[in-house]
C-alpha cells in the first residue's frame, strides 16, 4: 500500500473509534422501551418457548409456584425471596413501579435496589389484603442506569404477583 492509502486507512479508523467511544454511552440507555414502560412476564428461574425469565429466586427457604396469570411466592422463613433481573433505567430520574396482585398473608416487602442488589433505593411494606390490589411506588433512580426489583417476606408470608411494569415519569425532580 502507499503512504496515501496508509494515511486514509488511519483516519477511517480514528474517526470510527471516537464515534464509538462518543455512542457508547448511549448503548446503555433502556432505548424504546419507555414508550410503554418495561413489562416484567411471571417467569422465575427458567424461560419459556423462547422468552428469557424476568425473575429469579433468591432463597431456597421461598415455595414458588406459577399459573398462567399469577406467580405465587410463600415465605418458608423471613428474607429475600425474589428478584428481577437486571432492569436498564436513566439515571436520576423518576419511576414508577406498577404492582398488580395480592398479599394473602403476612406482610411483604418490594424494595428498589441497583443492579448488584448492593445499594437500597426505596423500599415499601405491603400489608396483607383481602383481594386483588395496585400499587404504584414511584422512586428516583439516582445515579445508577441499571436497577432490581426485589421481594422480601417474613415467615409464612404469601405474596401473588400478577403483573408488574416500569415507568419512567419524565422528571427528575420531585419525585412522588
Amino acid at each position: 500500500m502507499s503512504r496515501k492509502t496508509d494515511s486514509l486507512v488511519i483516519l477511517a479508523l480514528a474517526i470510527a473509534f471516537l464515534g464509538g467511544v462518543a455512542w457508547f454511552p448511549r448503548s446503555l440507555e433502556p432505548g424504546r422501551s419507555e414508550v410503554d414502560g418495561t413489562r416484567l412476564n411471571l417467569l422465575i428461574d427458567q424461560g419459556a418457548s423462547g422468552v428469557a425469565n424476568d425473575w429469579f429466586a433468591a432463597s431456597p427457604h421461598v415455595k414458588l409456584s406459577r399459573t398462567a396469570e399469577t406467580l405465587t411466592i410463600q415465605g418458608t422463613e423471613d428474607g429475600l425471596q425474589i428478584m428481577s433481573r437486571g432492569l436498564a433505567v436513566y439515571g436520576d430520574e423518576c419511576y414508577a413501579l406498577e404492582i398488580r396482585g395480592r398479599a394473602a398473608a403476612g406482610t411483604s416487602r418490594l424494595a428498589i435496589t441497583d443492579e448488584d442488589q448492593r445499594q437500597l433505593l426505596q423500599q415499601w411494606t405491603l400489608g396483607a389484603t383481602s383481594r386483588d390490589a395496585e400499587w404504584r411506588l414511584v422512586f428516583q433512580t439516582g445515579s445508577y442506569r441499571r436497577i432490581a426489583v426485589v421481594l422480601f417476606g417474613e415467615f409464612e408470608s404469601d405474596f401473588r404477583l400478577q403483573a408488574a411494569r416500569l415507568v419512567r415519569l419524565h422528571q427528575t425532580t420531585a419525585c412522588g
